[in-house]
């Protein structure tokens, strides 16, 4: 039986070997649409970096087209996105898009075309996206002599100083709608001194925001990239025809037992956080990856509800993204819930289908 299980893996690698994503013809119209779109776009992703979850929207959106559209759309709207980032700040620019870009869109592409284990593949792609990404951020340090966060904030202080005029407008729209407020009764009796004061606070405010936003951005990007990532390519193999192995998204949970290290992991930070100022940092990452994580099983929850009653993909991919992008908080207490209760018993059913795929592989009447 284990020999057979044996032949059945090998068939299905060598089944899946002669497929490259590279290789694959292109849907031109999709093509061109995606390179227009992608003109248009680039610049607004890049100025929300620090949104959550929009990080490695670039890569995934790369990974979708090369998966969905074909090679051609994805060299050329990474062209056009290293050609932004290159006449911004030069070679380093150039450089460090590529750094962002490739190595992960390769190595799930190698992984996806190999049939690699979802989940292992997945792990692999995320600490790949990791690594460019603190990548990055040491060059930064090289080029600037100084942590990334403070280059950063640097850029933000030399902006101000040379546009005066549009900081006051800042900072009027800003009082005048509440965002902050001071003792002046209007913007217009507020002298420089009080304005420079404002502008001080902001950049201070600015700068611890980023030190915590930063770490957690990147930390989640790796997850979002490695997870999301090889499911839309080997969903896109899929639609090609081709035998590749990936758990459907409803399917997807934390094993039994994680919830309570996880809750365990987040409840010693906190403590730790009330001791020394310096974990806060990473109790804001460790939560942020928990939270990304709750938000997908939360989604996989909601998609499995809408499979059982009928509901076709649209409704399915409503909810991803509407639970990912905008009601993120919606669907980490779904996840929670299902995490502790699975009342929707889709864990229960999720257990008796993987016992049977483990006695199917044994079994050689099944092939």
């Amino acid at each position: 039986n284990i020999c057979c299980r044996c032949c059945l893996e090998n068939n299905l690698n060598m089944e899946t070997n002669h497929f490259s994503f590279f290789k694959q013809p292109n849907r031109w119209g999709l093509t061109i649409l995606s390179a227009v779109l992608c003109l248009m776009l680039t610049p607004f992703f890049s100025a929300i970096v620090f949104i959550p979850r929009m990080p490695t929207f670039m890569p995934l959106a790369l990974m979708m087209l090369l998966a969905f559209v074909g090679p051609i759309s994805t060299v050329v709207c990474a062209s056009i996105i290293t050609g932004f980032f290159t006449f911004l700040l030069g070679p380093w620019g150039m450089l460090g898009s590529l750094i962002f870009l490739l190595p992960v869109l390769i190595a799930t592409a190698i992984t996806c075309e190999r049939n690699l284990n979802f989940w292992q593949s997945s792990i692999l792609s995320s600490l790949i996206m990791l690594a460019s990404e603190y990548t990055i951020l040491a060059m930064a340090t090289m080029i600037t002599k100084t942590d990334a966060i403070s280059a950063i904030m640097n850029a933000f202080v030399s902006f101000f100083n040379q546009n005066s005029s549009l900081v006051d407008q800042l900072i009027d729209t800003m009082l005048q709608t509440g965002m902050i407020g001071t003792q002046s009764a209007s913007p217009a009796l507020l002298t420089s001194q009080d304005r420079l004061a404002i502008m001080q606070n902001m950049i201070q405010l600015m700068d611890a925001f980023l030190r915590r936003e930063v770490p957690m951005q990147i930390a989640t990007g790796a997850v979002s990239a490695g997870l999301l990532g090889q499911y839309l390519m080997r969903k896109g193999m899929s639609r090609k025809g081709e035998k590749i192995s990936y758990p459907p998204l409803r399917t997807w949970a934390i094993p039994d037992g994680w919830g309570r290290i996880m809750l365990a992991t987040v409840a010693v930070l906190y403590l730790l956080t009330l001791i020394s100022n310096g974990t806060s940092a990473m109790f804001y990452v460790v939560t942020g990856v928990f939270e990304q994580v709750l938000a997908l099983q939360g989604i996989a929850c909601l998609c499995y509800v809408g499979h059982k009653r009928g509901h076709g993909r649209t409704w399915q991919v409503l909810i991803f993204f509407l639970g990912y992008f905008l009601l993120n908080v919606i669907v980490v207490v779904v996840g929670i819930v299902d995490q502790t209760f699975d009342f929707t018993h889709r864990r229960t059913e999720i257990k008796e289908w993987e016992e049977k795929m483990k006695r199917d592989a044994y079994d050689p009447r099944s092939n």
